[in-house]
């Protein structure tokens, strides 16, 4: 099967490996932010982004998978993270927002191996430029004093 381009490959290997490894759906969909529901086992990636940019945020997403499914340490290492969804809201400490930058991080890391795993064709300097973007979107986030906007408002 010809594929527009590597990427495109690379999105195919990985939402077939992410169903028969993990269980999980991808959905993709015009308009929505990319995002990992752990409850409901489905990954939604943004359709309007390059290709480049949807194969880096599904390795992203998947990456949040991972941190889930490592040896189930996702409650011990990321309490808060843990805490904050058990009860549906986000607290308003510092140690809070760290932590977030931590699982985002990992997250990251955890697709850059994926994608070494699966041996996929990519640019690592490409994916960790397109990382760190994001990263510093977390960490602009986390340093501003106004608790009440969400992280994905930048």
């Amino acid at each position: 099967m010809p594929y527009k381009s590597a990427y495109t490959k690379n999105i195919n290997i990985l939402t077939k490996w992410a169903k028969k490894k993990h269980s999980l759906t991808i959905a993709f969909d015009t308009g929505q932010e990319d995002r990992y529901l752990p409850d409901e086992r489905i990954i939604i990636i943004n359709d309007s982004q390059t290709d480049e940019h949807k194969c880096y945020a599904l390795l992203h997403e998947l990456g949040h998978s991972m941190n889930r499914t490592k040896g189930g340490q996702f409650r011990k290492k990321f309490n808060l993270l843990s805490k904050a969804e058990d009860s549906g809201r986000e607290p308003r400490t510092h140690a809070y927002r760290i932590q977030f930058i931590e699982e985002e991080i990992k997250a990251w890391r955890n697709g850059e191996e994926l994608a070494g795993r699966l041996n996929l064709k990519f640019d690592a300097n490409t994916y960790n430029n397109y990382a760190s973007k994001w990263v510093m979107s977390y960490v602009d986030w986390a340093s501003d004093r106004d608790w009440q906007r969400p992280v994905y408002s930048l």
